[in-house]
């Protein structure tokens, strides 16, 4: 059975690297949970494709052996950007 690979992300959470499909959240306090209590993080705009690579593990599907892909959450992609580097002063 062929499975279609989904659709690459937008976002990106600074705290639980949760990835998201909506652009209208960029720079908004992240909305999961997390063992009962709300992320810190903010929803960081990661809306090129160098920002993302394909999963290797369910190949851009978001499923393994029919379950939720563990390597990447059922996202189907890993956020690579490497972080900005802080500007030495």
């Amino acid at each position: 059975m062929y499975m279609l690979k989904r659709e690459l992300p937008v976002t990106h959470c600074t705290v639980c690297g949760g990835a998201g499909y909506n652009s209208r959240v960029v720079d908004r306090r992240c909305c999961r949970t997390i063992d009962g209590q709300r992320c810190d993080g903010t929803n960081a705009g990661a809306p090129n494709r160098g920002d993302w690579e394909e999963c290797s593990n369910c190949e851009a599907t978001g499923y393994y052996r029919n379950k939720e892909c563990p390597q990447c959450q059922g996202v189907g992609y890993l956020f690579v950007r490497p972080k900005e580097k802080q500007a030495v002063v």
